[in-house]
């Protein structure tokens, strides 16, 4: 699955490194966002904003829309776990 954090970095041609940097935080975390196993704190949408060039409102937005597909992806995990 690409999400919009893959895409769009892609897009600016930009290096996980570069993202890392400019938001103070690890490549892992930007690696974990972009392969959809975590999604960023909504108190970061306007720094996120900034670096991926879009409003802090489309920002919000994907990470929301991220979060829904997180924790349906987990809910079926843990389903399937318990049959």
């Amino acid at each position: 699955m690409t999400t919009f954090f893959k895409q769009r970095r892609d897009e600016l041609e930009l290096r996980q490194r570069d993202i890392a940097r400019a938001l103070d935080m690890t490549e892992s975390a930007i690696g974990s966002w972009e392969r959809g196993e975590a999604v960023p704190r909504l108190k970061l949408a306007p720094r996120l904003a900034v670096v991926y060039r879009v409003s802090a409102e489309r920002i919000e937005s994907e990470i929301v829309k991220q979060s829904r597909k997180l924790t349906a992806a987990r809910e079926l995990a843990g389903a399937g776990a318990e049959e």
